[in-house]
């Protein structure tokens, strides 16, 4: 009797049955079919801060070299960029290059106009393919005013034109009225 009940336990412990098995896969595939968008979106929203972090970082540097010369540093040759790592070109036309770098801040503006006022637009395109901008506009004649712009475009971005009115405004795309990008 007691090999009968030995041979029976070892029968019924030969493994998972077919069902089992897929049942498992099942759920391992609506995982996957959860995580796998999430995971995309969080890889697209990571490339676009990160050139929207280099941009505000390069604002902020040439704030400073704005205070302290002056002037806007509108060339590659300025040192302190380097300093924090930010890769700087500049945007002939006040366009972001097609093939340009998604890291690469491009640089485009002007320094004191004929009407006291100086510009300074700072542009980048994220791995995403969505463009990035900042503008600043700095007005000389009273005590250091300025207006920042922002912009964000999934096609061509390119620096505002200006007619150096009183006071100037940039249009559509770009926005003053809220402090970052939305």
């Amino acid at each position: 009797m007691k090999s009968f009940f030995n041979r029976k336990l070892l029968r019924d412990d030969s493994g998972y049955s077919l069902i089992e098995l897929m049942v498992v896969l099942l759920i391992i595939g609506a995982l996957l079919a959860i995580a796998i968008p999430t995971f995309m979106n969080a890889k697209q929203g990571a490339e676009d801060r990160t050139i929207q972090s280099n941009i505000q970082s390069a604002l902020t540097t040439e704030i400073i070299y704005y205070h302290n010369q002056d002037q806007f540093c509108l060339t590659t040759s300025c040192t302190s960029f380097t300093k924090f790592g930010i890769s700087l070109a500049q945007a002939s036309g006040g366009t972001v290059p097609a093939n340009s770098d998604p890291a690469t801040v491009y640089v485009y503006g002007l320094n004191t106009t004929s009407s006291g006022q100086s510009y300074l637009c700072l542009l980048g395109q994220s791995g995403t393919g969505k463009q990035f901008g900042i503008f600043e506009l700095v007005s000389t004649n009273s005590a250091a005013k300025s207006t920042t712009y922002y912009a964000v475009s999934t096609s061509a971005l390119s620096c505002p034109t200006l007619s150096f009115s009183t006071p100037a405004v940039a249009t559509s795309p770009w926005y003053g009225s809220v402090s970052t990008w939305s």
